[in-house]
Protein backbone atom coordinates (compact mmCIF):
# COMPACT_ATOMS: atom_id res chain seq x y z
CA UNK A 1 0.00 0.00 0.00
CA UNK A 2 1.37 3.39 -0.99
CA UNK A 3 1.92 6.19 1.43
CA UNK A 4 -0.96 8.13 -0.12
CA UNK A 5 -3.35 5.21 0.38
CA UNK A 6 -2.30 4.87 3.97
CA UNK A 7 -2.96 8.56 4.61
CA UNK A 8 -6.39 8.26 2.94
CA UNK A 9 -7.34 5.27 5.11
CA UNK A 10 -6.22 7.00 8.27
CA UNK A 11 -8.15 10.13 7.33
CA UNK A 12 -11.29 8.07 6.66
CA UNK A 13 -10.98 6.35 10.04
CA UNK A 14 -10.58 9.70 11.77
CA UNK A 15 -13.59 11.06 9.89
CA UNK A 16 -15.76 8.09 10.86
CA UNK A 17 -14.69 8.43 14.48
CA UNK A 18 -15.52 12.10 14.42
CA UNK A 19 -18.92 11.37 12.90
CA UNK A 20 -19.61 8.77 15.60
CA UNK A 21 -18.46 11.19 18.28
CA UNK A 22 -20.72 13.86 16.91
CA UNK A 23 -23.70 11.53 16.42
CA UNK A 24 -27.02 13.09 17.39
CA UNK A 25 -28.45 11.71 20.64
CA UNK A 26 -31.48 9.46 20.37
CA UNK A 27 -34.89 10.91 21.05
CA UNK A 28 -36.62 9.32 24.05
CA UNK A 29 -40.39 9.25 24.17
CA UNK A 30 -42.75 8.08 26.93
CA UNK A 31 -39.99 8.01 29.54
CA UNK A 32 -41.17 6.00 32.56
CA UNK A 33 -39.44 5.19 35.88
CA UNK A 34 -40.39 2.00 37.72
CA UNK A 35 -41.06 2.69 40.52
CA UNK A 36 -42.21 6.22 39.85
CA UNK A 37 -40.67 7.44 43.11
CA UNK A 38 -37.66 5.68 44.56
CA UNK A 39 -35.17 6.01 47.37
CA UNK A 40 -31.42 5.83 47.34
CA UNK A 41 -30.22 2.24 47.19
CA UNK A 42 -33.36 0.98 45.42
CA UNK A 43 -33.04 -0.66 41.99
CA UNK A 44 -34.86 1.37 39.32
CA UNK A 45 -35.88 0.54 35.75
CA UNK A 46 -36.18 3.22 33.07
CA UNK A 47 -38.35 2.47 30.04
CA UNK A 48 -38.54 4.66 26.90
CA UNK A 49 -39.50 4.44 23.24
CA UNK A 50 -37.01 5.31 20.46
CA UNK A 51 -38.87 6.99 17.60
CA UNK A 52 -36.89 7.21 14.38
CA UNK A 53 -34.55 4.43 15.40
CA UNK A 54 -35.02 2.66 12.05
CA UNK A 55 -33.82 5.74 10.12
CA UNK A 56 -30.81 5.97 12.40
CA UNK A 57 -29.87 2.34 11.75
CA UNK A 58 -30.21 1.24 15.39
CA UNK A 59 -29.58 -2.46 16.07
CA UNK A 60 -30.66 -4.55 19.06
CA UNK A 61 -28.15 -4.74 21.90
CA UNK A 62 -27.87 -5.95 25.46
CA UNK A 63 -25.19 -4.57 27.75
CA UNK A 64 -24.60 -5.73 31.32
CA UNK A 65 -21.45 -4.38 32.95
CA UNK A 66 -19.61 -6.48 35.47
CA UNK A 67 -19.75 -5.55 39.16
CA UNK A 68 -17.53 -2.53 39.90
CA UNK A 69 -14.64 -2.84 42.30
CA UNK A 70 -14.94 -1.69 45.89
CA UNK A 71 -12.68 1.26 45.19
CA UNK A 72 -14.55 2.35 42.05
CA UNK A 73 -18.22 1.99 42.91
CA UNK A 74 -20.25 4.11 40.53
CA UNK A 75 -23.09 6.37 41.56
CA UNK A 76 -25.46 5.71 39.94
CA UNK A 77 -24.53 2.07 39.43
CA UNK A 78 -25.51 0.84 35.97
CA UNK A 79 -26.93 -2.69 36.03
CA UNK A 80 -28.20 -3.28 32.47
CA UNK A 81 -28.93 -1.49 29.15
CA UNK A 82 -31.10 -3.12 26.51
CA UNK A 83 -32.35 -1.92 23.15
CA UNK A 84 -34.95 -4.20 21.62
CA UNK A 85 -37.79 -4.17 19.14
CA UNK A 86 -41.41 -4.69 20.16
CA UNK A 87 -43.64 -4.89 17.12
CA UNK A 88 -43.00 -1.75 15.08
CA UNK A 89 -41.34 0.15 17.94
CA UNK A 90 -37.84 0.20 19.31
CA UNK A 91 -37.63 0.42 23.09
CA UNK A 92 -34.92 1.21 25.61
CA UNK A 93 -34.61 -0.41 29.03
CA UNK A 94 -32.04 0.74 31.59
CA UNK A 95 -31.65 -0.76 35.07
CA UNK A 96 -29.64 1.21 37.61
CA UNK A 97 -29.23 1.87 41.36
CA UNK A 98 -28.87 5.41 42.71
CA UNK A 99 -26.73 5.40 45.83
CA UNK A 100 -27.12 9.07 46.81
CA UNK A 101 -30.35 10.97 47.47
CA UNK A 102 -31.15 14.12 45.54
CA UNK A 103 -31.25 15.13 41.88
CA UNK A 104 -28.81 13.46 39.51
CA UNK A 105 -28.77 11.97 36.03
CA UNK A 106 -27.68 8.88 34.21
CA UNK A 107 -24.59 9.76 32.14
CA UNK A 108 -24.74 9.71 28.37
CA UNK A 109 -23.89 6.34 26.88
CA UNK A 110 -22.58 5.60 23.40
CA UNK A 111 -22.39 2.24 21.62
CA UNK A 112 -22.66 0.96 18.02
CA UNK A 113 -23.23 4.37 16.56
CA UNK A 114 -26.03 5.31 18.97
CA UNK A 115 -25.91 7.91 21.69
CA UNK A 116 -28.25 7.71 24.65
CA UNK A 117 -28.56 11.16 26.19
CA UNK A 118 -28.29 11.84 29.93
CA UNK A 119 -31.50 10.95 31.81
CA UNK A 120 -32.20 13.11 34.89
CA UNK A 121 -33.81 11.63 38.00
CA UNK A 122 -34.43 12.42 41.65
CA UNK A 123 -33.70 9.80 44.36
CA UNK A 124 -35.35 10.64 47.65
CA UNK A 125 -33.98 9.91 51.09
CA UNK A 126 -35.24 7.01 53.14
CA UNK A 127 -34.87 9.00 56.37
CA UNK A 128 -38.28 10.65 56.11
CA UNK A 129 -39.79 14.10 55.67
CA UNK A 130 -37.11 15.72 57.80
CA UNK A 131 -34.54 14.87 55.10
CA UNK A 132 -36.56 16.17 52.20
CA UNK A 133 -38.39 13.00 51.27
CA UNK A 134 -41.43 14.00 49.12
CA UNK A 135 -43.08 10.66 49.71
CA UNK A 136 -43.14 11.11 53.47
CA UNK A 137 -41.41 7.79 54.10
CA UNK A 138 -40.71 6.96 57.70
CA UNK A 139 -37.92 4.96 59.18
CA UNK A 140 -38.69 1.30 59.38
CA UNK A 141 -39.86 0.37 62.89
CA UNK A 142 -37.25 -1.43 64.97
CA UNK A 143 -37.47 -5.17 64.88
CA UNK A 144 -38.08 -7.05 68.12
CA UNK A 145 -35.17 -8.68 69.84
CA UNK A 146 -34.35 -12.04 68.36
CA UNK A 147 -34.87 -15.03 70.63
CA UNK A 148 -31.93 -17.31 71.44
CA UNK A 149 -31.80 -20.58 69.48
CA UNK A 150 -34.21 -23.19 70.78
CA UNK A 151 -36.37 -20.68 72.65
CA UNK A 152 -39.45 -21.73 70.69
CA UNK A 153 -39.00 -25.35 71.80
CA UNK A 154 -38.31 -24.32 75.40
CA UNK A 155 -41.39 -22.10 75.58
CA UNK A 156 -43.74 -24.71 74.16
CA UNK A 157 -42.09 -27.43 76.19
CA UNK A 158 -42.56 -25.41 79.37
CA UNK A 159 -46.16 -24.61 78.39
CA UNK A 160 -46.78 -28.31 77.73
CA UNK A 161 -45.30 -29.20 81.13
CA UNK A 162 -47.53 -26.63 82.85
CA UNK A 163 -50.56 -27.98 80.97
CA UNK A 164 -49.63 -31.52 81.97
CA UNK A 165 -49.33 -30.47 85.61
CA UNK A 166 -52.72 -28.76 85.42
CA UNK A 167 -54.32 -31.91 84.05
CA UNK A 168 -52.56 -33.98 86.69
CA UNK A 169 -53.85 -31.70 89.44
CA UNK A 170 -57.38 -31.76 88.01
CA UNK A 171 -57.25 -35.53 87.70
CA UNK A 172 -55.99 -35.83 91.26
CA UNK A 173 -58.76 -33.57 92.49
CA UNK A 174 -61.33 -35.54 90.52
CA UNK A 175 -60.16 -38.65 92.34
CA UNK A 176 -59.34 -37.11 95.71
CA UNK A 177 -62.52 -35.11 96.22
CA UNK A 178 -64.91 -38.09 95.96
CA UNK A 179 -62.46 -40.17 97.97
CA UNK A 180 -62.29 -37.47 100.63
CA UNK A 181 -66.07 -37.26 100.69
CA UNK A 182 -66.32 -41.00 101.15
CA UNK A 183 -63.76 -40.89 103.96
CA UNK A 184 -65.63 -38.07 105.69
CA UNK A 185 -68.94 -39.87 105.23
CA UNK A 186 -67.50 -43.03 106.75
CA UNK A 187 -66.03 -41.04 109.60
CA UNK A 188 -69.37 -39.37 110.35
CA UNK A 189 -71.12 -42.72 110.09
CA UNK A 190 -68.64 -44.32 112.46
CA UNK A 191 -69.03 -41.48 114.92
CA UNK A 192 -72.84 -41.61 114.78
CA UNK A 193 -72.94 -45.38 115.25
CA UNK A 194 -70.34 -45.30 118.03
CA UNK A 195 -72.31 -42.61 119.80
CA UNK A 196 -75.49 -44.72 119.52
CA UNK A 197 -73.70 -47.80 120.83
CA UNK A 198 -72.13 -45.81 123.68
CA UNK A 199 -75.54 -44.48 124.71
CA UNK A 200 -77.09 -47.95 124.52
CA UNK A 201 -74.28 -49.41 126.63
CA UNK A 202 -74.83 -46.76 129.27
CA UNK A 203 -78.60 -47.38 129.28
CA UNK A 204 -78.14 -51.15 129.41
CA UNK A 205 -76.02 -50.83 132.53
CA UNK A 206 -78.83 -48.92 134.27
CA UNK A 207 -81.86 -50.80 133.00
CA UNK A 208 -82.63 -52.46 136.31
CA UNK A 209 -82.92 -49.34 138.46
CA UNK A 210 -84.03 -46.66 135.99
CA UNK A 211 -87.36 -44.95 135.69
CA UNK A 212 -89.06 -46.49 132.60
CA UNK A 213 -90.28 -43.15 131.26
CA UNK A 214 -86.83 -41.55 131.50
CA UNK A 215 -85.20 -44.72 130.21
CA UNK A 216 -87.38 -44.97 127.07
CA UNK A 217 -87.13 -41.21 126.53
CA UNK A 218 -83.34 -41.61 126.42
CA UNK A 219 -83.65 -44.51 123.95
CA UNK A 220 -85.97 -42.50 121.67
CA UNK A 221 -83.70 -39.45 121.82
CA UNK A 222 -80.50 -41.40 121.00
CA UNK A 223 -82.21 -43.31 118.18
CA UNK A 224 -83.72 -40.17 116.63
CA UNK A 225 -80.36 -38.37 116.69
CA UNK A 226 -78.74 -41.33 114.97
CA UNK A 227 -81.47 -41.60 112.31
CA UNK A 228 -81.25 -37.85 111.63
CA UNK A 229 -77.57 -38.20 110.69
CA UNK A 230 -77.81 -41.48 108.79
CA UNK A 231 -81.30 -41.48 107.23
CA UNK A 232 -82.57 -37.91 107.00
CA UNK A 233 -83.09 -34.76 109.06
CA UNK A 234 -86.89 -35.11 108.91
CA UNK A 235 -86.95 -38.47 110.72
CA UNK A 236 -86.62 -37.16 114.33
CA UNK A 237 -89.80 -35.08 114.01
CA UNK A 238 -91.97 -38.02 112.91
CA UNK A 239 -94.15 -40.17 115.16
CA UNK A 240 -94.11 -43.97 115.03
CA UNK A 241 -97.17 -43.98 112.77
CA UNK A 242 -95.60 -41.40 110.42
CA UNK A 243 -92.38 -43.40 110.27
CA UNK A 244 -94.26 -46.53 109.27
CA UNK A 245 -96.21 -44.54 106.65
CA UNK A 246 -93.11 -43.36 104.78
CA UNK A 247 -92.80 -44.74 101.23
CA UNK A 248 -90.69 -47.88 100.74
CA UNK A 249 -87.01 -47.13 100.29
CA UNK A 250 -86.98 -44.20 102.69
CA UNK A 251 -84.76 -46.22 105.03
CA UNK A 252 -81.64 -48.11 103.89
CA UNK A 253 -81.82 -51.86 104.18
CA UNK A 254 -84.72 -54.25 104.40
CA UNK A 255 -86.78 -54.18 107.65
CA UNK A 256 -84.99 -51.16 109.12
CA UNK A 257 -87.99 -48.86 108.71
CA UNK A 258 -90.35 -51.32 110.42
CA UNK A 259 -87.91 -51.98 113.28
CA UNK A 260 -87.38 -48.25 113.89
CA UNK A 261 -91.14 -47.54 113.81
CA UNK A 262 -91.84 -50.40 116.22
CA UNK A 263 -89.20 -49.20 118.70
CA UNK A 264 -90.43 -45.57 118.57
CA UNK A 265 -93.99 -46.86 119.07
CA UNK A 266 -92.86 -48.79 122.17
CA UNK A 267 -91.21 -45.68 123.63
CA UNK A 268 -94.40 -43.69 123.03
CA UNK A 269 -96.51 -46.29 124.82
CA UNK A 270 -94.27 -46.13 127.87
CA UNK A 271 -93.99 -42.34 127.88
CA UNK A 272 -97.59 -41.38 127.05
CA UNK A 273 -99.82 -44.47 127.43
CA UNK A 274 -98.77 -45.52 130.94
CA UNK A 275 -97.21 -48.84 130.01
CA UNK A 276 -94.89 -50.28 132.70
CA UNK A 277 -92.19 -52.46 131.11
CA UNK A 278 -90.17 -55.10 132.93
CA UNK A 279 -86.36 -54.84 133.16
CA UNK A 280 -86.15 -57.58 130.53
CA UNK A 281 -88.27 -55.43 128.17
CA UNK A 282 -85.99 -52.48 128.75
CA UNK A 283 -82.91 -54.55 127.90
CA UNK A 284 -84.65 -55.82 124.75
CA UNK A 285 -85.43 -52.18 123.73
CA UNK A 286 -81.74 -51.34 124.02
CA UNK A 287 -80.83 -54.34 121.87
CA UNK A 288 -83.41 -53.39 119.21
CA UNK A 289 -82.03 -49.83 119.06
CA UNK A 290 -78.53 -51.21 118.57
CA UNK A 291 -79.87 -53.58 115.86
CA UNK A 292 -81.49 -50.69 113.97
CA UNK A 293 -78.13 -48.90 113.92
CA UNK A 294 -76.21 -52.00 112.86
CA UNK A 295 -78.56 -52.85 109.97
CA UNK A 296 -78.53 -49.21 108.80
CA UNK A 297 -74.72 -49.17 108.67
CA UNK A 298 -74.60 -52.47 106.77
CA UNK A 299 -77.07 -51.18 104.17
CA UNK A 300 -75.23 -47.87 103.73
CA UNK A 301 -71.86 -49.60 103.43
CA UNK A 302 -73.30 -51.83 100.70
CA UNK A 303 -74.26 -48.74 98.68
CA UNK A 304 -70.68 -47.38 98.61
Amino acid sequence: MTIQARFALAFASIALAALAANAAPLKLDHLVFQPERFVAGEEVVVLAQLPGADAAGIAALSYRPGPPGREATEDPELREIRVYRTGSLWELRISFVPWSPGPASLPAWRSKGMLIPPIPYVAVSSLGPGMGDPRGLELAPPRPQADPPGTFIYIYGFAGLILLLVFAVLGSLAWLVPAARRILAKRRAAQAFRRLCRDMDWLASRAAGSDPVSFYSAIARALRIYLAERVGPIVPSLSAYELSSLPPGSFPGEGVQEAAAFLISETEEVRYAGRRPLPEDMEMAVARARSVGSKTEEALDARL
